[in-house]
């Protein structure tokens, strides 16, 4: 996979704060906290499940989703949330140390 980061701060997230790299056809998007705490969420400027779901659909098209930056504990909570909301991105969890060449 080529990797391009091109940052999408706010254009994408609707918040400046949180991360969102464009990655050739795809996103590198942070979603941080499960959707239980979306208040946490809210006051950090991070993403839940909900909350990147409804950002995705005013894409009107499917993009290769990565998600990154997840709140320790909660990783696996999280990821079911997204795959739950979202499977038509077939969002992929990156791993700590997975490398991408370019």
């Amino acid at each position: 996979m080529r990797v391009r980061l091109l940052g999408c701060n706010g254009s994408i997230t609707g918040n400046s704060r949180t991360t969102c790299y464009r990655v050739d056809n795809g996103l590198l998007i942070e979603t941080t906290f499960i959707n239980a705490n979306a208040a946490g969420a809210t006051r950090s400027s991070h993403m839940t499940a909900n909350l990147l779901t409804q950002r995705l659909r005013l894409l009107q098209r499917l993009v290769e989703l990565f998600i990154v930056h997840m709140e320790t504990g909660h990783e696996n909570g999280a990821l079911r949330e997204i795959l739950s909301a979202i499977p038509e991105f077939k969002p992929a969890l990156l791993q700590r140390g997975q490398v991408f060449e370019f």
